[in-house]
């Protein structure tokens, strides 16, 4: 089959690691595969070195500006009208847009969409102005589109309930296990050590996040909470490794809580995932998510874990690793749980980039799984 994998940035991310890992799984079954991006040189400098080709689309952007959407529809259109692909999917909400474009065009291609994750869609979001905008959007232009793809149950029962889909496959991502890699623990603690410039980090009861510092991942609530934990613990302390728009926020609500020496956000970490295995907990607080990879990453560490109880996090590791969104009791009771228990022997074998291919492999050509 010939396959061309569409999203809207080529930055760090989880969406842009799956259409990786989806791209070589595609190659390796010996299919014809390319990917179109919009801005960002991440997704195309990995794609570079797994020999994937890859496409500029210069009207793809992050964007509600119906010209700019009309004319990806447009290049999206003469992309299939030049090329034929067999099957158009896309990975993103403003690449949704190009579903149309697929079906306008005198070549018929199968077109499937991911939901990674619901962002705006999701119950925790905070604005239901947008909502309801995005809810009219996704409905109408998933009209053109033949497969429906989801990433966690929770995700598709909402789908579902809105009246946004139907049904949807549910295909959860997958991570590489063989190109993964982790710095032991007494070595990751050395050199987050150094990073922060405080020695005494590999003494702590370390608590870990990787996350972008946005609303979605509510580190807020982890930063609010932790005088409650030092009270449990004295020796606790946090690292969360990450950057976004919320950093400042972060920093200051750490200051105003006097929590300087125990909470320390970390930017510009490249390849964050080495360093997991230095955690003795690893949280995640999110207020909504699909299929956490950075979740995902944790589990193949085999570290312990602690989630919100939202999106697919409890089809990843468990009830016994969750708390209900904003519940600081459970979250203390969880932690007190969690902290002399062995990690737990996550289903990890669900949860691989080759069973994740062949499973899309599946639905583009039949239908159903």
């Amino acid at each position: 089959m010939k396959i061309l994998l569409v999203i809207t940035k080529g930055d760090v991310g989880g969406a842009q690691n799956v259409v990786l890992n989806l791209a070589k799984e595609f190659k390796k079954h010996g299919h014809d595969v390319n990917v179109a991006v919009g801005p960002g040189q991440y997704l195309r400098q990995q794609l570079d070195g797994c020999r994937v080709p890859h496409m500029d689309l210069g009207s793809l952007e992050r964007t509600s500006n119906p010209l700019k959407i009309i004319s990806f529809i447009y290049e999206i259109k003469r992309l299939q009208d030049k090329f034929a692909f067999d099957v158009i999917h896309f990975h993103s909400s403003n690449a949704l847009a190009g579903g149309m474009g697929a079906k306008l065009s005198r070549n018929r291609a199968v077109t499937a969409f991911t939901f990674h994750g619901l962002s705006v869609l999701d119950k925790n979001y905070g604005s239901r102005l947008k909502k309801s905008f995005y809810a009219q959007y996704f409905k109408f232009f998933l009209k053109f589109i033949d497969r429906d793809i989801v990433i966690c149950r929770a995700d598709r029962d909402q789908l579902t309930a809105d009246r946004i889909i139907k049904g949807g496959e549910i295909i959860h991502n997958g991570l590489a296990a063989e190109t993964l890699s982790y710095l032991e623990r007494n070595e990751a603690r050395t050199l987050l050590s150094q990073m922060l410039d405080l020695p005494e980090i590999g003494q702590k009861y370390l608590i870990g996040s990787i996350g972008r510092l946005a609303y979605q991942k509510n580190y807020e609530f982890l930063i609010d909470i932790f005088p409650e934990v030092l009270k449990m613990r004295p020796d606790a302390a946090a690292i969360i490794i990450g950057s976004g728009p919320e950093k400042e926020k972060y920093s200051e609500l750490v200051t105003r809580l006097n929590l300087s020496k125990h909470i320390h956000i970390l930017e510009g970490v490249d390849n964050a995932s080495v360093y997991v295995k230095a955690f003795d907990l690893f949280v995640l607080p999110s207020r909504y998510e699909g299929l956490s990879i950075s979740l995902m990453e944790a589990m193949f560490a085999g570290v312990n874990i602690l989630a919100s109880k939202v999106g697919g996090n409890e089809e990843l590791v468990g009830p016994s690793h969750l708390y209900d969104l904003g519940n600081a009791a459970e979250f203390l009771e969880k932690i007190a749980a969690l902290e002399t228990q062995v990690p737990a022997a996550y289903a990890k074998d669900d949860f691989t980039a080759e069973r994740m291919g062949s499973k899309h492999l599946e639905y583009y050509q039949n239908g159903k799984n």
